[in-house]
């Protein structure tokens, strides 16, 4: 089996066609960590929805009553024996408190994301370098996980990205420091972007996510609280910065590049079985390999670099 490579231009056009069908296994495991935060999210959003329909007499009429009266046949009551006024009143702040953590949590998806998507790189480029390693510029910004990404991709953020999609990866980024550190710096540099950005960011995810904004507003200052349907906004503004940089991440490292992999993958797991097929049915099932198992839609143009 070999994969013969040479320079023919793949034009522009073409290879995005391939690259916005194709998603890397990193994006999807991304992508499968934000769906269990939205499905956890809404399963607790929809139990005490329940709740509050189901125990709307109670909470009315004997709020002063406590929950091991009132749940006896609840196991876990006496670990949380208060009135069901006090309950009822003490949900905003569990709500928020869960809201900050699922905040949190989605914020290090992303990074893990970045660094798993780059130790992939490496893995198909040894001449990447390490996220530590530094830079020949030193007029280059390289603190954040996201920018030594990029410099290390020789990704130019301006021209992936839209300024405001990176404003709101600031705001992001300076709401989750500012929910771990409680920094007045970091409130000062929040402020900035709400006062300067808030209502153009408002208006920019609006138009660019499918169904609008659920609740976020990035005009307002309290920037400590959530609202409860603010936080599927910012999975979905996830998902759709993921997107731009897997596609910008496959069209760096090359098409030919993916296939020799994919390649490679598809004969180690199949090399036996396919032993006596010939070579138009090999081709077949491996080009039915990479539709499934990554998203890429090979053509027959592609394919005539294989020979198995």
């Amino acid at each position: 089996m070999t994969f013969h490579t040479d320079n023919v231009f793949i034009g522009q056009a073409k290879r995005r066609h391939h690259t916005n069908k194709m998603r890397t296994e990193q994006l999807k495991i991304f992508e499968e960590n934000l769906s269990e935060l939205n499905d956890c999210y809404s399963h607790y959003i929809f139990v005490w929805e329940q709740f509050i329909i189901d125990q709307k007499e109670n909470l009315k009429n004997h709020s002063q009553k406590s929950t091991t009266e009132i749940f006896s046949k609840n196991l876990s009551s006496k670990q949380f024996n208060v009135s069901l006024d006090y309950l009822d009143k003490s949900h905003n702040g569990t709500q928020n408190l869960i809201l900050k953590s699922i905040y949190q949590l989605a914020y290090g998806y992303f990074e893990n994301y970045l660094i798993r998507l780059h130790q992939f790189g490496q893995k198909l480029n040894p001449e990447i370098l390490d996220l530590q390693q530094k830079m020949e510029s030193e007029d280059i910004e390289d603190k954040k996980i996201f920018d030594k990404f990029l410099n290390r991709l020789d990704i130019n953020v301006e021209n992936l990205f839209e300024p405001l999609e990176i404003t709101t990866l600031d705001y992001i980024r300076l709401r989750r420091n500012r929910i771990t550190h409680r920094s007045i710096s970091v409130q000062g540099l929040l402020l900035d972007i709400i006062n300067n950005h808030g209502t153009k960011l408002n208006d920019f995810w609006d138009e660019s996510l499918k169904n609008k904004r659920y609740k976020v507003d990035f005009k307002r200052k309290n920037v400590d609280d959530f609202d409860k349907l603010e936080l599927f906004d910012f999975l979905n503004i996830y998902r759709k910065i993921a997107l731009k940089i897997d596609n910008e991440f496959i069209n760096k490292i090359g098409l030919n590049t993916f296939i020799k992999y994919f390649l490679d993958k598809f004969m180690e797991a199949n090399e036996k079985s396919i032993k006596g097929f010939k070579e138009e049915r090999k081709k077949a099932k491996f080009k039915m390999y990479c539709k499934v198992d990554f998203g890429l839609d090979i053509s027959d143009y592609e394919l005539r670099n294989i020979a198995f």
